[in-house]
C-alpha cells in the first residue's frame, strides 16, 4: 500500500515534489518508507528562510551559504558564516531563528557524511557547534533534541579528540559543557572537542564564526 509525506511546514524551510517518482518513468527516483512501500509525492527540502539577519541578542550577523540534503535521513542542513566570532549558545540563538537546531551527527555514517560533504567547504574550515552537551549534568553527554546516538548494543557514538572530552577549560578553570567539530587547523579529522558555551572561548583556537543548522520533518503513515 502507498503511503503519504506529511511535512511539518515551517517558515524557513519549503518542500517541492519531485517529478520523477514511481515505476514507469524513464529516470524513476522512487523513495521507499521503512516497511519498503513506495512514498507518493516525494518531496526534497530546501532551504528559504533570510539570506541574511542579525542573530538574537547580538549585534552580529548570519549569512546563508549552502544547504545539503542527506539522503539517509532526508534532513537538511544549511551552512551560515557570521560577522563576528560567537559563542555556543549565539549560535544556538541563531539556529532556533530559523526555526532548526544546531546539527546532531548520531551515526558514523552521519558524522562521516557531514565531514564529506559540508566540512569541507571553504566557509567551514573553522570550529563548528554541534549540539551535544554535558550542561544538565556534567559527564552525561546530551543530544540537544532528545535523540540518543549509539553503536552496537549500548555503547554510545562520539567522535571525541583524545582524551576528550577533558573539560580542561585551556587550564583555566572554565567548564566546558558543550561540543564542536574541531577547525582543520586543529585537527585534520576533524574530531570533536569540547568548548565553554557562554564565552567566545577558554582557549584562542576555539572561535565559532560559522554554524550548520538541521531541520527535520516526519514520516507519517
Amino acid at each position: 500500500m502507498s503511503r503519504i509525506l506529511f511535512v511539518f511546514l515551517i517558515f524557513s524551510v519549503a518542500f517541492s515534489y519531485s517529478q520523477n517518482v514511481g515505476i514507469g518513468v524513464s529516470s524513476p527516483t522512487k523513495k521507499l518508507d521503512v516497511n519498503g512501500d513506495e512514498l507518493v509525492g516525494y518531496i526534497t527540502p530546501r532551504y528559504t528562510g533570510p539570506l541574511s539577519f542579525t542573530i538574537p541578542s547580538t549585534a552580529f550577523t548570519a549569512t546563508y551559504v549552502q544547504s545539503y540534503v542527506w539522503t539517509n535521513n532526508e534532513h537538511l542542513y544549511v551552512l551560515f558564516t557570521t560577522s563576528a566570532i560567537i559563542n555556543w549558545i549565539q549560535a544556538q540563538n541563531l539556529a532556533r531563528f530559523v526555526k532548526g537546531h544546531l546539527l546532531t551527527p548520531t551515526s558514523l555514517e552521519e558524522n562521516n557524511w557531514i565531514k564529506s560533504t559540508i566540512l569541507v567547504h571553504p566557509s567551514a574550515q573553522g570550529n563548528i557547534p554541534i549540539g551535544y552537551t554535558d550542561i544538565n549534568t556534567e559527564g552525561k553527554w546530551q543530544y540537544i533534541t532528545g535523540e540518543i546516538g549509539v553503536i552496537g548494543n549500548n555503547t554510545h557514538f562520539s567522535d571525541w579528540y583524545p582524551p576528550g572530552p577533558d573539560n580542561d577549560g585551556c587550564g583555566m578553570g572554565v567548564d566546558e559543557d558543550v561540543a564542536m567539530y574541531s577547525s582543520s587547523a586543529g585537527d585534520v579529522q576533524r574530531r570533536w572537542g569540547d568548548i565553554a558555551p557562554t564565552s567566545i572561548g577558554a582557549c584562542t583556537t576555539e572561535p565559532l564564526n560559522a554554524v550548520i543548522v538541521e531541520f527535520e520533518y516526519t514520516l507519517c503513515p
